[in-house]
Formats: structure tokens, sequence, C-alpha cells
């Protein structure tokens, strides 16, 4: 990784990434969906991030 490139994104706060996920949209979808389909994806293999899941519960509860 190179921290010195213009494309780099520094570290940010689950509350920051909770609020672009909430309102994020690309080519293929929401940002939303998107996390929400890979939690449901781990989940059916038995995978239960905490991390992502506290994400979620912040996009949940954002507010335009």
């Amino acid at each position: 990784m190179k921290r010195k490139a213009p494309n780099y994104v520094r570290p940010a706060s689950e509350a920051d990434t909770a609020r672009v996920i909430a309102t994020a949209c690309g080519a293929l979808g929401s940002c939303r969906d998107y996390l929400f389909d890979t939690i449901h994806g781990l989940e059916g293999f038995g995978i239960h991030d905490h991390h992502l899941n506290r994400i979620a519960r912040q996009v949940r509860e954002h507010r335009g």
C-alpha cells in the first residue's frame, strides 16, 4: 500500500463510514444494499463480523 498515492484514502471513523455507505450509490446499486448483502452472505457461512454489524446498525439509523 502506498500511503502517498493520490488515491489513498486515510482510515475513517465508523460514523463517517456509515454516513457514506448510507448515502452512496453507483452504477451497480447502493452501497447500503451491498453492505447488507455482504453481511447476509457472510452469515450464510456462519461468519458474524461485529465491525460490519456495528456499521450496519449506524447505516440503519442514518437520517439523510
